[in-house]
């Protein structure tokens, strides 16, 4: 599971720049531990937006999304700086200290 910026078709949802599918918190939990994320500040940056984006498809409103991200964020705090930029491009508040 490589991410190559400068290889893509477009028929893979990780082949295309920016773009990683990410639908639920397990999928972001996986994404997140991989090797590419620990790489990759915008893979990583990639799969907050991609998940941020399908909670809004499902409907889920701000303070749902922010709890769900507070999670993640939690989880992942290495990743601090990151998911505080998407939040706020994301018009989300800021994590709870």
């Amino acid at each position: 599971m490589t991410h190559h910026g400068d290889h893509h078709d477009g028929t893979d949802g990780r082949a295309v720049p920016g773009h990683v599918e990410i639908p639920n918190e397990r999928a972001a939990e996986e994404a997140l531990n991989s090797p590419t994320a620990v790489e990759d500040p915008n893979y990583v940056k990639a799969i907050y937006n991609s998940y941020i984006e399908n909670k809004k498809k499902q409907g889920a409103g701000t303070d749902e999304i922010s709890t769900k991200l507070n999670y993640l964020e939690l989880k992942f705090p290495h990743y601090d700086h990151i998911a505080a930029q998407v939040r706020e491009n994301a018009g989300l508040p800021k994590r709870p200290e």
